[in-house]
Parts: C-alpha cells; sequence; structure tokens
C-alpha cells in the first residue's frame, strides 16, 4: 500500500508539473497573441479614423480659395501668426474645429508640392502657430505617388518620430488637386493607448483564466477518477451546443422570413415595370442589400432602388429593416418626392435611429442608388449616395456617378454634402441600370481575381437590345461563370429597367 501511494503521488507531481508548465506556455501564448491582434486592430482602427478625419477636411477646405492663399505667399514663413491673413486664418478655424471634434491630439495640415516637385511645403494648420511653407523633405513614398487620390499612409518615420497617417486631395472648382490634408496620430501615444487597452481587456481575461485555471487544478484528481462522468458531462454539454445552434439558426431563418416579406419580390417589380430584372443575390442566409420599389398612382411617379447597407449576414438584416422602413415612411407617409431630399431626410433618419450622432464609434449606414421614374413626364431623376447610375443604349454605356458620401455618416449638423440630382427623358437612352457592389467585388475567374465593373459594362452594352428579362439572364451568367466553386464575396443586387 505505501509502495501504491508513493507511485500515486509520484504521477501526481508529474501531472501537476505538466499542468503548471502547460498553464505557463498557455499564458504566455494568450498575452503575446492578444497584445498582437489589440494592437493590429488598434493601428487599423486610428487609420480607418485618420483617413476619415482627412476626407472629411478635404471636403470642408475651398480648394480655390486655398490655391489663392499659397499663390499669394512663396516664401518661408510670409505668415506668421495665425491671425495675419484673413484667408489663413479662416482655414486655421475650420481644421482646429475638426481637430477638436474628431479628438485628435496632434495638428492636421495641409501641403502643396514644390516649385521643382520634389518635396512638400506646409501651408495651412490646426496648430498654435503657423510653419507656412516649411519644407517637408522626408515624405512616405505614397504621399507623392497617391497625392492626386489620397490614402492611408500607415507606419511612417518623420524627422519627429513614427506616425500614423492619412492624407485626402483638396479639389479646386475644376476638379483639379491643388493640395492635400493630412492628419497624423504619434506611433509612440497610439501604443500607450493600444496597451492601455490592451491590458483592460488582458486584466478582465486573465483573472477568468486564472479563476477557472485554479478551479482545474484543484480538482484534477477528481476529473482523472471521474473519466465516465466527464464524458457525460461533455455529451451533454454537446448536445446543450447543438440545440444553442439549433435555436440561433431557426432565429435566423425567421430574420430571413420577416425579411423576405419586407423586401419586393421581382414579381412585384416586374408587376410595376414591366421590362425589368432584379438579381438579387444574399452571401448568407441573410442580407444586407435590398431592392426598394413605391408606386405612386395619383403622381405617376415609381421609385425604385437599390440599397447596399453595412455589413452583411445579421447586421446587415437589421440596417435594411430599418432602411427600408424609412425609405417608406419618406416616399409614401410623407409624400416626399425630390430623389435629393429623399436621401437627406434617409440620412438623418438613420442617423437618429442608430444614435450615431453621439456614439461616434458607430460606423454603419448604407449607400443607394435611387430612380424616381416619372410616368406622366417621361423622365428620370436620380440621386446617389456613394452608388451610381448606368444608362445603356446604342451609343454604349454612362456612368452617373453619386454624391461621394453614405447615409448615415453624418448629420446635417456636422456639414452634410447636398446630394445631387441627375434627371434624364426616356428618349435619351434605353434602359437604365442600378447595383450594389457586390456584383463587381466578387472573386473569380482563372485567377481568383476581382469580376470589376468593366466587365459588367461590356455585358450589358453587347446585349442592350434583348428583352430585359433575358438581359438579366446574361448578368447571372456572367456573375456564375466567374464565380465558379469561389466563396461568394458580398452580397449581390442587380436591377435593370427600361422605360420605353
Amino acid at each position: 500500500m505505501i509502495v501504491q501511494k508513493s507511485n500515486n503521488s509520484a504521477l501526481g507531481r508529474r501531472v501537476y508539473t505538466l499542468v503548471f508548465v502547460s498553464i505557463l506556455l498557455l499564458v504566455f501564448y494568450f498575452v503575446n497573441n492578444q497584445y498582437r491582434s489589440v494592437l493590429a486592430a488598434a493601428e487599423d482602427e486610428a487609420t480607418q479614423k485618420l483617413l476619415a478625419v482627412a476626407k472629411l477636411s478635404a471636403n470642408q477646405i475651398d480648394g480655390d480659395l486655398h490655391q489663392i492663399l499659397s499663390e499669394r505667399y512663396t516664401s518661408k514663413n510670409a505668415v506668421t501668426k495665425n491671425d495675419g491673413d484673413s484667408i489663413y486664418n479662416y482655414f486655421h478655424q475650420q481644421l482646429l474645429q475638426i481637430q477638436n471634434i474628431t479628438e485628435l491630439s496632434t495638428p492636421i495640415y495641409t501641403l502643396v508640392k514644390s516649385k521643382n516637385g520634389n518635396y512638400f511645403e506646409f501651408i495651412v494648420t490646426s496648430a498654435n502657430e503657423p510653419y507656412f511653407r516649411h519644407s517637408y523633405t522626408k515624405f512616405p513614398d505614397i504621399l507623392m505617388q497617391d497625392f492626386e487620390t489620397g490614402g492611408a499612409v500607415g507606419l511612417n518615420k518623420s524627422e519627429n518620430g513614427l506616425w500614423l497617417s492619412a492624407f485626402a486631395p483638396i479639389l479646386n472648382r475644376k476638379g483639379e488637386v491643388v493640395a492635400v490634408i493630412q492628419a497624423d496620430k504619434n506611433f509612440k501615444m497610439f501604443i500607450e493607448q493600444a496597451t492601455k487597452k490592451m491590458w483592460v481587456d488582458l486584466s478582465i481575461s486573465g483573472v477568468i483564466v486564472i479563476l477557472v485555471l485554479f478551479y482545474l487544478i484543484r480538482n484534477l484528481r477528481k476529473v482523472i477518477r471521474s473519466e465516465d462522468l466527464a464524458k457525460t458531462e461533455l455529451h451533454a454539454t454537446l448536445d446543450i451546443l447543438k440545440e444553442k445552434n439549433r435555436d440561433i439558426s431557426d432565429s435566423i431563418a425567421y430574420a430571413k422570413y420577416i425579411q423576405d416579406a419586407i423586401i419586393p419580390k421581382p414579381a412585384l417589380i416586374h408587376a410595376i415595370l414591366p421590362d425589368s430584372y432584379m438579381f438579387f443575390r444574399g452571401k448568407d442566409i441573410v442580407s444586407g442589400d435590398f431592392p426598394f420599389i413605391s408606386y405612386n398612382k395619383e403622381v405617376g411617379a415609381v421609385f425604385i432602388a437599390a440599397v447596399d447597407c453595412t455589413g452583411h449576414g445579421v447586421p446587415g438584416a437589421f440596417l435594411s429593416i430599418i432602411g427600408n422602413f424609412l425609405l417608406k415612411n419618406i416616399i409614401e407617409i410623407n409624400k416626399e418626392s425630390k430623389p435629393s431630399e429623399i436621401l437627406r431626410l434617409l440620412n438623418n433618419g438613420v442617423v437618429e435611429t442608430l444614435n450615431s450622432y453621439h456614439y461616434t464609434g458607430l460606423t454603419t449606414g448604407m449607400d443607394i442608388a435611387l430612380v424616381r421614374i416619372d410616368l406622366k413626364k417621361k423622365v428620370i431623376c436620380f440621386s446617389g449616395a456613394n452608388r451610381p447610375l448606368l444608362l445603356v443604349g446604342k451609343d454604349g454605356l454612362t456612368e452617373i456617378k453619386g454624391t461621394k458620401q453614405s447615409i448615415g455618416g453624418k448629420p446635417d449638423a456636422f456639414g452634410l454634402i447636398p446630394f445631387e440630382e441627375h434627371m434624364f427623358p426616356f428618349d435619351s437612352f434605353d434602359a437604365f441600370h442600378i447595383s450594389s457592389d457586390g456584383f463587381a467585388d466578387q472573386f473569380g475567374g482563372k485567377e481568383g481575381k476581382k469580376l470589376m465593373k468593366k466587365r459588367l459594362f461590356e455585358t450589358l452594352v453587347e446585349n442592350y437590345e434583348l428583352p430585359m428579362e433575358e438581359k438579366g439572364e446574361e448578368v447571372q451568367s456572367l456573375f456564375f461563370n466567374w464565380k465558379q466553386e469561389t466563396e461568394q464575396t458580398d452580397d449581390v443586387l442587380i436591377i435593370g429597367v427600361r422605360c420605353n
């Protein structure tokens, strides 16, 4: 009996040593990976925020006025005080207001190319003092390469240390790029904030892990002696998980039933617009894309839209239901008929519904192409939020781009850009098409690349004389022949209508 007890004791020590070493390795692995993932997520979040700030600032800056300022003073330190020039002070106050609203700790500034085009010079800044036409020579290559398009610089090194940066072009009235605006975040500060956030999350998780592991260690012998009981409990847990999975699947299936009841069927669209088609295919059980149609018989107008909500699956489906009810309320109850005003009211409705005016961390919304078909006047009127209208006829395809802002991005109080309207008579085109971005973004083909909108445009032009139902079949064939066995990338929605 003594030998048996000694053997059991030695075995227990080995088991406990193995568990202890495993715990140490697990904790090290968890801490290391948690830090890396939190840091990567925080860096991506910070970069996206900087990019949004740069784009917002660029939209606020008057390009023509900025060009006048940069041409008025050509020497270094020509402006030494923020109120030394009225135009400079006007821009300075704009940038300072944006910096305060977005809670950036570092100044926002504008840059122009030097006369020889080899480096940049600072023009306006939100800092306390100007550094007018000071040279910026150690800049990231992407700043020069993408000067006219803007983008995220990512992690870069300057004379003052490591930074996360993003920039956006400033356009004059002619659409020419006259400068760029850049927003930065000090990487050291970013690391401190990310590390602080990581330790908060890690502390909570660590306490839970330690408590669970402590409990497991104390009860290790009981677990070893109760293997059969553990297996029984495991099977019971698996049964519970299966039941939960069924409940979740049933809930999503019922959500699809609700969404299907709200979203118009192809038959309804075809009944109102006989010469039309709709290709609608969700990535998951429920979809973030949705079509919308409303027919006002009294005024002889049909409103039709293709809406692309942020994300897909359940989150996108929630937004689609919100967007559908808001559109119905604006058009059918409030009787609003002007597409640009409909989009403005929809934007404010989404902001108010999601309370995103107060919660700046919420990045949800939708892109939309909205068309009003006036059956009496024989014209269509289009407004878009980041989505275009495609007009197809015997002379080819014309892409009418929507306004460059999403629905739900910001309320009127934050300087919402007025949505543009475009009007076209029926006899100026053969058919029009509206869509979400899922069609062009689908991966496939021999090299696994994106389908791209060019291939869609070519298909629409080549088959423009076909009846719309047959044209819809050609569009579907293009999609599935390209996709093959590749997983669907995003929700897909495209609608085509022939008004004549």
